[in-house]
């Protein structure tokens, strides 16, 4: 399930080895994030790759536009589109879900003008268009050169690029690591010399703590960070700018490997929970695999192999063969150095950064129930009752709006931390419940309802918890 990198890669080793597959996808066109397309409205000379004609495959049923939003019963998807909804039982199933931008409150985050580095990257993608003509670029992680690479592109002005992590003191120890994969090392070098031919100055080590405007951003404040993460409030540096770029990197997206009753553990370096997978990337779930971004981000390439390595799995447990053998062996190889990439490129962007001292009392943390920090912080306080997600949750009503917690749990999660002390790993995440994502009560009409006289299934997902 889906048509990003790693789920068509699957659907290649398929259509190689002559079994058919099915791929679902909520977006209207292939290619997921990375591989997204030109709208087909705009006239372009750009060549689409490759692997986006395994949906034209005679061997692949692709389904566009359709969205998998819970697992009644195992390795069973209910699915809905524009025209209809259903049942999708499979035999084995892969989850390829990709990752979505890491939320990081501050001081006017949520002005106009003030966009995700993902979400400014896929509409450049798509649309070739752009917020703003006087631009900062700030956050963590590599996708700010991206993002800054693609304003290039189309002709903004990038005043300045900041980066929370003291990139160039860690680089240097990482690049054994980095040298596994010289081709994006180089990719990524090109972009740090964009940055420098174009005089953008790279301000390490600091951050955005705030942005002023009446109607759309107009001014931010940038502060650097000590060797502690603290932010030091002394001293600042001001940019008048029409838009604002920032990311904090990317998280997986779990809803659907939590609703498949997925045992997950936590990942301290990306600061996330991950499903647990064999060599193989089965999870606990018998039959059920997930690959790419959706369980741990390790860019397109990683994804790709991951695609492939399960696809092989699959073939070689229906109908062993020393081809197909052969072929898993060389890829999971390959898996091995996207991964000691992956894990250098991680450690060049450490960050001490405390992420809770950007927020103040009127700092918006849920987006979608609009839910102040001031609203929330006497729950995380409060030593007559132990500080919990659930009780947040269930007061404030954040995490209950359209992004189902995604834009807002993660940093309830690292505010209840800072607050008490306990380690993010520790923290019970809420109770996942259907719809996985957002999805119109008409599509529903003709879903069939269980008999409440019959008793529930115990192998149903929804009996499985996270350990």
């Amino acid at each position: 399930m889906g048509a990003g990198p790693a789920g068509l890669a699957a659907a290649a080793e398929f259509v190689r080895f002559g079994t058919p597959c099915t791929i679902l996808d909520d977006q209207k066109r292939p290619g997921g994030q990375y591989f997204r397309q030109l709208s087909p409205e705009i006239q372009s000379t750009e060549q689409n790759p490759r692997l986006l004609d395994v949906c034209g495959h005679r061997l692949v049923e692709f389904r566009c536009e359709t969205t998998v939003w819970d697992f009644p019963a195992p390795r069973t998807l209910a699915w809905v589109s524009g025209t209809g909804n259903g049942r999708l039982n499979t035999r084995t199933l892969i989850l390829a879900t990709g990752a979505y931008d890491r939320p990081a409150p501050f001081q006017g985050w949520t002005l106009p003008g003030v966009i995700s580095a993902g979400g400014m990257v896929n509409l450049y993608k798509s649309q070739r268009v752009v917020a703003g003509s006087r631009v900062v670029v700030a956050g963590n992680g590599p996708l700010l050169l991206t993002a800054a690479q693609c304003l290039f592109q189309a002709g903004v002005e990038v005043l300045a690029l900041v980066e929370a992590a003291p990139f160039a003191t860690q680089v240097i120890p990482q690049f054994p690591g980095l040298m596994t994969q010289p081709g994006l090392l180089g990719k990524g070098m090109s972009y740090r010399y964009g940055l420098w031919r174009r005089s953008v100055p790279v301000l390490e080590q600091q951050v955005v703590t705030r942005a002023r405007g009446d109607h759309w951003i107009e001014n931010i404040e940038v502060r650097p960070l000590d060797d502690k993460g603290k932010i030091c409030r002394e001293r600042r540096v001001e940019f008048d700018v029409d838009a604002l770029v920032t990311g904090y990197g990317l998280m997986p997206s779990l809803e659907l490997t939590r609703l498949a009753g997925c045992r997950h553990s936590f990942h301290s370096l990306g600061d996330t929970w991950v499903p647990e997978r064999s060599t193989d990337l089965e999870t606990s779930v018998p039959g059920v695999y997930v690959v790419g971004d959706g369980a741990g981000v390790a860019g397109y390439q990683n994804a790709m192999v991951e695609g492939r390595i399960a696809a092989l799995a699959i073939l070689n447990r229906e109908e062993p063969s020393s081809r197909v053998s052969a072929a898993l062996k060389v890829a999971i190889r390959q898996r091995c150095r996207r991964q000691r990439f992956s894990q250098a490129l991680s450690n060049c962007y450490r960050t001490p950064l405390d992420y809770s001292a950007l927020v103040t009392p009127d700092t918006v943390i849920c987006r979608c129930e609009n839910v102040l920090f001031s609203e929330i912080r006497p729950m995380l306080t409060d030593k007559g009752s132990v500080p919990s997600l659930a009780r947040v949750k269930s007061e404030t009503r954040a995490g209950m709006g359209r992004c189902g917690g995604r834009n807002c749990i993660p940093s309830l999660v690292r505010l209840l931390s800072s607050a008490t002390g306990q380690s993010s790993e520790t923290i019970a995440l809420p109770r996942t419940r259907p719809p996985a994502r957002p999805i119109r009560i008409g599509d529903l009409f003709s879903e069939a309802l269980p008999d409440p006289d019959l008793p529930a299934d115990p192998h149903s997902p929804r009996g499985v918890k996270d350990r």
